[in-house]
């Protein structure tokens, strides 16, 4: 956990950290990195990210956006919104059962 505006600005506080959500069924693994605002750029709430084949190791998506706002999930030529983004994550949580 981060506080940011100690010493001017508007206090906020940030998380930063690194998720793993495997699908053992489809041999995917969503590699998940939400993001800490730098010193001198960047913003808040941004992740990044993977979803690749377990198996193969083949990257098939990545992942960028913020987790408060829009997110993109992307292959190698197309580029989507947040619904098709929430229906990937609805997926692998149904395939972990919560």
């Amino acid at each position: 956990m981060y506080a940011r505006g100690i010493l001017f600005g508007k206090m906020k506080y940030e998380l930063g950290d690194h998720s793993l959500v495997r699908c053992p069924e489809n041999h995917l693994v969503a590699d998940i990195e939400f993001k800490t605002k730098g010193w001198v750029s960047g913003g808040y709430n941004a992740i990044g990210g993977t979803i690749k084949n377990e198996k193969t190791g083949q990257v098939l998506y990545e992942l960028s956006g913020m987790w408060s706002g829009e997110m993109f999930i992307k292959d190698a030529v197309v580029s989507i919104s947040l619904y098709a983004v929430s229906h990937l994550v609805m997926h692998l949580l149904t395939c972990l059962k919560l």
